[in-house]
């Protein structure tokens, strides 16, 4: 995986080939608070579009800060690249999850002023294999987006133009959570860009390389040694 680091000299380190980028704004807020960022791992391995990619952030340990933490989604593991493994598990239409994260109205073509107020929101959906590969097919004339999707209604209120098909939740980032479990089910990664509420794809925390990415950051995160040149070799070791 690659590695950016953060140093105190406002300068980033891209460990993959040592080249030099000008940290121009990083703000992570978290609880109304800024964090200061010690460095990035950008997913390994990417998927095509990085529909199926998922990060991560280490940050200055803050002890007056107030960590709160959730679970991973461990019903089943992967045994597969084609998603079978998910549309055995998700393949009802009930409402089991939600997604929450700071979001903003949809406003298409416009982007998000500075001072703009963001809100956190949340919103039960349906998770189900067949929400983008129905929908976004308009009709069968293209075919694919047999991944992961959530969204406020099922494949048969959609078709019937049900009022619970109009709210919508699209924010890249934002966490899908299972009521029951409170466990993290994924992490939206990617969404139509259209005025009409459609379904959101997101990223599901089980793949092998989010594994090693998710332990290339902790490795970051537990060393107490400063890396000049960056973190790259804690992530080359494979332990």
């Amino acid at each position: 995986m690659d590695i950016i680091k953060t140093a105190e000299t406002s300068w980033m380190h891209l460990a993959k080939n040592r080249e030099r980028l000008k940290v121009v704004q990083t703000s992570i807020i978290y609880q109304y608070g800024r964090l200061h960022a010690i460095a990035f791992v950008i997913p390994s391995n990417g998927s095509q579009q990085a529909f199926d990619d998922i990060g991560f952030i280490i940050v200055v340990k803050d002890n007056s800060m107030k960590w709160r933490t959730i679970g991973l989604f461990d019903t089943v593991n992967r045994t597969d690249d084609d998603f079978e493994w998910f549309a055995q598990i998700f393949n009802k239409d009930e409402i089991e999850h939600k997604v929450v994260g700071y979001t903003v109205p949809k406003i298409i073509h416009h982007l998000v002023i500075p001072d703009k107020q963001f809100y956190l929101t949340e919103l039960p959906v349906v998770v189900n294999i067949n929400l983008c590969p129905s929908i976004l097919t308009f009709n069968n004339l293209i075919s694919g987006f047999y991944s992961p999707c959530y969204h406020s209604c099922s494949v048969s209120d959609y078709e019937i133009g049900a009022k619970s098909c109009a709210s919508y939740h699209g924010v890249e980032g934002a966490a899908v959570f299972n009521v029951a479990s409170n466990k993290l089910l994924g992490v939206a990664t990617w969404g139509p860009t259209n005025m009409k509420p459609l379904p959101v794809g997101f990223a599901v925390p089980n793949s092998k390389n989010f594994f090693e990415d998710y332990n290339c950051a902790k490795r970051i995160r537990d060393d107490e040694n400063y890396h000049d040149s960056g973190y790259q070799e804690l992530c080359d070791l494979n332990l």
